[in-house]
């Protein structure tokens, strides 16, 4: 993988911050704003104290696993996600961690698969499709890679990281280019409408962008 697309899939794990099903917001609420200011041990020196009562929620396995994961602690991180996947196994969540689990360490070909369980358990995980189009760019397949990006952008027209990219690869302005204001324009507008796609020009007339089934 080229050093540019190295640099890119540097990622940092995306924190699922939904925290569905909790009766009691503190512990959660300490937990992610203990993330949040990268307090990464005391999170999880918080989650471990919960656990006691609660040692089942998925939100804090989560949790723990995606600050293990920041702290380089990336075996530790991989049992947790492992654990989580083997007593919730429809919660994308703990497949998509895994994925950028794999990408940190520059597993690629692992990060894809799991990415890809991802949206077989869900058909749309936030950034998801984001990361897989970074996998194919850094292969060099940058035609499935906007293609990836575009899945993200007609769900999630407001992730400025997969405009940024696609723009790159699609847009007018060569490999350096960054999303221009007319082009996130066009994307709200559209989204406004309820049409959730992207136009590019080409010649004179807009050729849709879908979404590959």
């Amino acid at each position: 993988m080229r050093s540019s697309a190295r640099h890119r899939t540097a990622c940092t794990l995306v924190l699922l911050l939904t925290a569905a099903g909790w009766t009691e917001a503190a512990p959660i609420e300490d937990v992610d704003r203990l993330i949040r200011d990268r307090h990464y041990e005391a999170a999880i020196a918080e989650i471990d104290r919960v656990l006691l009562t609660r040692p089942k929620d998925p939100d804090l396995h989560l949790r723990k696993g995606i600050c293990q994961s920041m702290l380089r602690s990336f075996d530790a991180a991989r049992e947790t996600f492992q654990r989580g996947i083997a007593a919730h196994p429809k919660d994308a969540r703990f497949l998509h961690n895994m994925g950028l689990l794999c990408m940190r360490q520059k597993r690629f070909d692992e990060a894809e698969s799991w990415l890809q369980q991802t949206l077989a358990v869900r058909t749309w995980h936030p950034e998801t499709n984001y990361h897989l189009g970074l996998i194919y760019e850094g292969r060099g397949d940058t035609e499935t890679a906007a293609t990836y990006y575009t899945c993200e952008l007609n769900h999630n027209p407001r992730c400025a990281k997969a405009w940024q990219r696609w723009y790159a690869l699609k847009g007018t302005g060569g490999t350096d280019s960054h999303v221009s204001l007319a082009a996130i324009a066009a994307a709200l507008a559209a989204m406004a409408a309820g049409l959730f796609v992207l136009y590019r020009k080409k010649r004179s007339d807009d050729e849709e962008i879908r979404c590959a089934s």
